[in-house]
């Protein structure tokens, strides 16, 4: 089984800030909207349980003092004795429920406010019918004949020089002492104490988020197992794209836009629309615009994440070339072209080339 350091492919000396490298890296490879590859789900939900591991100070240093005694013989340990996941081996110490990870997506345009999202989850929830006694109305359960109710199994083995006494869950009633014949389960949850049921996350998401953004809602996921603690709910947030704008890849407060425009508006100039996150507004293109040309707008980008005065929006100028003209439209090109030529032919021009 690999060490969450393995799964991140850091060392166990690795810092925060290392750790987060690599689980960012790590999480766009196997992201499901990215990578629809087989297996690349389970990597990215072991890269997750890997990371909500190492990223909190107080589990890291638990999995590495039982990770040094197990190295040096002494108890052996479970990465999920830690970090959560339904664990049948547990006995009956309460088990922390299994995190539930989703992806949301919001609009550009939400991205100039502050503002909530309502994240909807599904996620493990007691019983309605049995209460979490998984055990049909009038019902009960049994004493496990493997284990004499005690829920555990105890064995001993050498260990070179040393006696190991090694107490295991007892599999046959899965830790509990007790076991619920087939005719008592609860027929909602077929005797699993626990549901599906909807959820919704009331998110607050700040102004100038940008793609890739991770948001942890501690305590509302999946239920624990022997009163354990509920799972977290981690939110992967990315932005949509949209149809006009984009963001620059070096300051994501600044946003780029194109537009085309005539060839014969670019050539004289004037007052074109431009469309922007707060409505329309106008550009006065100068006479004899280049292709490529561009106008930056002050304060119509985003803001930056964590305050301040809003980017700017740079539009980009696309010249258009009609694919049919008129006769008329022809006639006019003609001239302009003659004037054209006669400018070339002038005599000074020619002078100052010779």
């Amino acid at each position: 089984m690999s060490t969450p350091y393995e799964i991140l492919g850091v060392e166990p000396s690795a810092t925060p800030d290392q750790i987060k490298s690599a689980h960012r890296k790590l999480a766009m490879e196997y992201h499901p909207d990215r990578n629809s590859e087989e297996g690349a789900a389970d990597k990215f939900r072991k890269v997750q349980e890997a990371y909500d591991l190492l990223s909190d100070p107080d589990k890291r240093r638990q999995y590495d003092q039982q990770r040094s005694s197990a190295a040096f013989g002494g108890v052996g340990f479970n990465m999920n004795d830690i970090f959560g996941g339904v664990r049948w081996d547990s006995g009956n110490y309460p088990v922390r429920g299994e995190n539930i990870v989703v992806n949301h997506q919001i609009s550009l345009n939400s991205v100039l406010t502050e503002h909530s999202e309502l994240v909807l989850i599904y996620r493990d929830d007691e019983c309605v019918d049995c209460r979490g006694k998984k055990l049909k109305p009038g019902c009960t359960d049994a004493s496990c004949s493997a284990c004499g109710g005690k829920g555990k199994i105890h064995r001993s083995y050498q260990r070179g020089a040393m006696q190991v006494n090694e107490v295991r869950a007892c599999t046959s009633c899965s830790g509990q002492g007790r076991y619920i014949p087939a005719h008592s389960r609860c027929e909602k949850c077929n005797g699993s104490g626990v549901q599906k049921s909807s959820y919704t996350i009331d998110m607050k998401v700040p102004a100038g988020i940008d793609s890739e953004r991770t948001f942890i809602a501690r305590g509302h996921g999946n239920i624990g197992r022997n009163n354990g603690p509920r799972g977290d709910v981690i939110i992967h947030v990315s932005v949509k794209r949209h149809e006009q704008l984009w963001r620059d890849q070096n300051n994501p407060a600044n946003l780029h836009t194109i537009i085309t425009v005539p060839f014969v508006k670019a050539c004289l100039g004037g007052i074109v629309n431009v469309e922007t996150l707060d409505g329309s507004t106008t550009v006065d293109l100068k006479e004899c615009t280049a292709q490529g040309q561009v106008y930056t707008i002050d304060g119509l980008g985003l803001p930056p994440l964590g305050g301040g005065p809003r980017g700017n929006l740079s539009v980009n100028i696309n010249i258009g070339i009609p694919i049919a003209i008129t006769d008329a439209e022809r006639e006019l090109l003609k001239q302009l072209e003659g004037i054209q030529n006669d400018g070339k032919t002038n005599p000074s021009i020619e002078t100052s080339s010779g």
